[in-house]
C-alpha cells in the first residue's frame, strides 16, 4: 500500500480550500488512484521516500493524483504538512515526451536506445512547436519503453520536477513568503519578481543536485545488477546511463518551456538561464564526484539533443531556441543571419543570473529560519 499518498481527510481538506488556493478540478483518493494510476503511484512513492531520506526533511510530505490546470502543485495544509498534486495528464505527457525524444533516430545511438521513426514531418518548425506536437500526439508507450530499455531518463525528469517543488518546501521558501521579512524584498512588483526568480533558481539548483546524486548511485547499482565486471564495459554503460538522465533533466526544462504562455515570465528566470543553471550544477557535481571527463557530458548531451532537432527541422537556425543557438550574427553584405552557439552567448545568458546571486546572498540567512531540510547553497557564491 502507498505510504506517502494523501489520506482521504487530506484530500477532502484540499478540495475545501477552493480553486484560488488549489488549482485542481478533481483530486483522487488513494483507492481511486490505485485503480487507474498505478504508474504515477509507483514513481511518486520511491521519489518522495528517497527525498525524505537524503534531505533529512523535518516535515510531512504526501502527494495525490489530480485533474488540474497546474501540472505539479504544492499545497501547504499546515506549518509542517504539505501535499504535492500531480496532474494525471502531466505525468503521462512527461513520460511520453522523454520516450519520444530518447528514441529519436538521430539521438538514440548516443543514448544507447533503439530509434523509432517519426510519423510526421517537422521541416522548418521551431523546437518548442515540435515539443508541443510530441505532447499532442504521444508515442506508443509500450513500444517506446521496449526501445529505451531503461527508465532512467523519464524518472530523472520527474525527480527533477518533484525535487524542485520539494526545495520550495524544505528550503523555507513558502515560510519566507508568508513572513514579515518578505515585505522587505517585495516593495515594488519588479523587486518582488526578482525575489521570486531567485527562489526559482534555488529550486532548480536543488532539483538538479538531487537528480545527479540519485542517478549516479543508480548507475552503480545497475552495473552491479548487470554483473558488468570489465572496466571498459562498465565505463561505456555508465556513460550511456549518465547521458540518459541528463537528457531527462533537459527534457523537463523543455516541457516547462512548452507549457508557458509567454517565453519571458517575470517571476521565473528566463528559459535559457534556467538551462544554464542546471547545466552548471551538473558540470560542477560531475567534476567533483566523478572526474573532469564526466563534467563534459552535459554539453555533449546539449549538442546531440539540439542536433537531433536540427535534423528534424532542417537547420539549427530554424529551431528558435537559445539552447540551440544563443547568438545571431549578421555579416556585412550577407542576406541571411548566421545562427550559432558560442561562449559569448553563454556569458550573456549568465548575466541574467547575476542579480539573482546578489539577492540570494541577502535572503539566504533568512531562509535558514524556515528551513525544513535539504542544504542551502552558500551566500558568498552563486547557488550551485
Amino acid at each position: 500500500m502507498p505510504s506517502h499518498y494523501a489520506s482521504d481527510e487530506e484530500v477532502k481538506n484540499l478540495v475545501n480550500l477552493g480553486k484560488k488556493i488549489c488549482a485542481a478540478n478533481w483530486i483522487f483518493t488513494e483507492s481511486e488512484a490505485d485503480a487507474d494510476y498505478y504508474a504515477i503511484i509507483h514513481d511518486m512513492e520511491w521519489i518522495i521516500a528517497h527525498l525524505m531520506r537524503i534531505l533529512n526533511i523535518n516535515a510531512v510530505i504526501n502527494y495525490a493524483v489530480a485533474s488540474s490546470t497546474a501540472p505539479f502543485q504544492v499545497v501547504r495544509l499546515s506549518e509542517n504538512r504539505f501535499v504535492i498534486l500531480v496532474d494525471r495528464n502531466a505525468y503521462y505527457d512527461l513520460l511520453g515526451l522523454n520516450l519520444r525524444i530518447q528514441t529519436l533516430p538521430s539521438l538514440s545511438e548516443f543514448l544507447g536506445t533503439t530509434s523509432l521513426e517519426l510519423n510526421s514531418s517537422y521541416q522548418g518548425k521551431y523546437l518548442l512547436d515540435i515539443i508541443k506536437d510530441f505532447l499532442f500526439n504521444p508515442i506508443d508507450y509500450q513500444e517506446a519503453i521496449n526501445a529505451t530499455k531503461s527508465c532512467m531518463g523519464y524518472q530523472a525528469s520527474l525527480l527533477f520536477i518533484i525535487g524542485h517543488e520539494v526545495a520550495h518546501m524544505t528550503h523555507g521558501h513558502l515560510g519566507f513568503k508568508k513572513s514579515s521579512y518578505y515585505k522587505e524584498f517585495s516593495l515594488t512588483e519588479q523587486d518582488e519578481n526578482l525575489t521570486l526568480r531567485t527562489l526559482e533558481m534555488d529550486a532548480d539548483s536543488s532539483g538538479t543536485t538531487n537528480v545527479s546524486a540519485t542517478m549516479e548511485f543508480s548507475i552503480l547499482k545497475s552495473l552491479e545488477m548487470l554483473e558488468i565486471s570489465e572496466e571498459i564495459k562498465r565505463q561505456e554503460k555508465s556513460k550511456l546511463l549518465r547521458r540518459q538522465y541528463i537528457t531527462g533533466i533537459y527534457v523537463a526544462l523543455l516541457y516547462s518551456d512548452a507549457r508557458l504562455k509567454t517565453f519571458f515570465t517575470p517571476k521565473y528566470p528566463i528559459s535559457y538561464s534556467r538551462f544554464l543553471t542546471a547545466k552548471g550544477v551538473l558540470e560542477i557535481a560531475l567534476r567533483k564526484d566523478i572526474n573532469e571527463e564526466a563534467s563534459k557530458t552535459p554539453e555533449q548531451v546539449r549538442s546531440h539533443l539540439v542536433n537531433s532537432f536540427a535534423a528534424i527541422s532542417g537547420s539549427l537556425g530554424s529551431l528558435g531556441h537559445p539552447i540551440a543557438t544563443n547568438m545571431m550574427i549578421i555579416e556585412p553584405g550577407a542576406t541571411e543571419p548566421v545562427h550559432q552557439y558560442d561562449e559569448l552567448g553563454i556569458l550573456i545568458g549568465l548575466e541574467h543570473l547575476e542579480p539573482l546571486y546578489s539577492r540570494w546572498s541577502r535572503i539566504r540567512p533568512i531562509l535558514e529560519q524556515y528551513q525544513l531540510g535539504g542544504e542551502l547553497a552558500p551566500a558568498i557564491s552563486p547557488p550551485f
